[in-house]
């Protein structure tokens, strides 16, 4: 074998394991845990160490500033909370680096005539590639920790220039290579890997267990309404083991804060259309997070989570959690829209929880609600209260929030968002998560020197 071959192998072979550690990585990005087959291990148990590395503020490019809040920690006032997602990946560049650099070897190799010059920059490429790896593992070693799969990458990276360097460079006088179809063929496969990849990584973040937990329960209704006689005993039995034991797996995540409170990051923030007179539990001002929830007020859920959030969620944000109402109305409920329309006429003299909570308490009697009596025993201006009840404004404003909640895809309430991201039912009841939210907000503050 000759010399120009053999590096030429020794860099597809580098570039190849690259693209596979990278690969993982980004993968582990999108959904915060990969299956890792003969790299198992390498991570830790759970992946701990890369999952470390991968998201801190040198985990996408351009990296957050130094004294930009943490992953959703709280903002001043009247902002959002920010996206640790902001910025592309790094393991995303790194694969795009290292598909290209498999294609390079794969494909073309060793240009000559008067292509020899790409050899030339592609060298001038590799030590960008090379002070970038250096940078990433100075990084790694003296603040962020180590991360194997990381140090790999970086490790192969170093193989790939040694062997693009001592690869021998093509004779200028012989005939030039690539030829331009083959140019043109490894620039259209460069850039379909690259979508490719993207494309890839995008899908990752789709919803996972929402998905598992609807396929869980479909399955069990078809198992509980099959013919008992034509199904064997054993059978049966098994497959509802099975299935129980699928549906232990999703309460134990339900239970497992930390690991919801990853799934939920992973969603992407929507606009919800928050008007500055929407109802809302206030907050002290500072920094915050904010709650937007789409409730009917005929809805047992909503109740139930109006209940919790209540007594459990807002005491643990010691008021510096917002809290805005949409109007959601199902059509199922037949007093939901004149709820709504009740209490958007107390929303207009300033009494909107005061009737919320009236109507709450007496959620299953609310064909028989005397709406007139009630505002005057709240203090309403009645006459004032009769008026707007009838308002086709105040309808459109319900409306408004209709049409959001059908744009956003809602089905059903309470639908919940915490600071643009959605809520997702597996979440939502869960304390821990909750608690995980509110120590970054009391965090937040502290080094905002901002009372708690």
């Amino acid at each position: 074998m000759n010399r120009a071959l053999t590096f030429t192998l020794i860099g597809l072979a580098a570039s190849l394991f690259a693209c596979a550690t990278s690969s993982t990585l980004l993968r582990m990005h999108a959904v915060g845990t990969s299956d890792l087959g003969i790299l198992a291990g390498a991570c830790g148990e759970d992946g701990a160490s890369c999952s470390k590395v991968i998201s801190s503020r040198w985990g996408v490019f351009p990296p957050r500033a130094a004294d930009e809040p943490a992953p959703d920690e709280g903002t001043d006032a009247g902002t959002r909370v920010a996206d640790p997602s902001d910025g592309i990946p790094v393991a995303a560049l790194g694969l795009f680096y290292f598909t290209g650099l498999a294609l390079w070897f794969g494909l073309i190799g060793r240009p000559t005539g008067r292509a020899v010059h790409l050899h030339r920059a592609l060298k001038v490429l590799s030590v960008f590639g090379g002070i970038a790896s250096l940078t990433f593992l100075g990084l790694m070693f003296a603040s962020v920790g180590l991360c194997s799969l990381c140090l790999m990458s970086h490790l192969a990276n170093f193989v790939i220039i040694a062997a693009l360097f001592l690869l021998p460079t093509g004779d200028p006088s012989a005939p030039t290579m690539p030829r331009p179809r083959l140019a043109a063929t490894f620039v259209v496969l460069l850039l379909a890997a690259w979508t490719a990849e993207w494309k890839g990584y995008r899908a990752a973040r789709a919803e996972l267990y929402d998905a598992q937990l609807s396929e869980v329960q479909k399955n069990m209704g078809e198992v509980l309404e099959r013919d008992a006689q034509q199904v064997e005993v054993a059978q049966l039995q098994q497959e509802v083991q099975d299935l129980r034991s699928r549906l232990g797996e999703l309460e134990e995540l339900k239970n497992d804060a930390d690991r919801l409170e990853a799934l939920h990051l992973q969603e992407e923030p929507v606009e919800l259309d928050i008007r500055d007179d929407d109802p809302r539990i206030e907050h002290h001002g500072g920094r915050r997070m904010q709650i937007v929830m789409f409730g009917d007020i005929e809805c047992e859920h909503c109740a139930e989570f109006y209940d919790f959030l209540r007594a459990e969620v807002l005491p643990l944000f010691r008021g510096n959690l917002e809290v805005v109402y949409k109007h959601l109305p199902l059509s199922v409920h037949k007093n939901a829209i004149p709820g709504a329309r009740a209490l958007e006429a107390a929303r207009v003299q300033g009494k909107f929880w005061e009737m919320h909570d009236y109507l709450h308490d007496r959620r299953e009697q609310l064909s028989s609600v005397d709406y007139l009596r009630v505002a005057g025993e709240l203090g309403l201006d009645v006459s004032r209260f009769e008026q707007d009840l009838r308002s086709d404004e105040l309808m459109r404003r319900i409306n408004e929030d209709i049409r959001t909640g059908m744009r956003l895809g809602l089905k059903s309430t309470p639908a919940v968002f915490l600071n643009g991201r959605p809520v997702k039912k597996l979440f939502r009841s869960n304390i821990g998560f909750w608690k995980l939210r509110a120590d970054i907000v009391r965090r937040s503050r502290e080094r905002a020197n901002q009372s708690w």
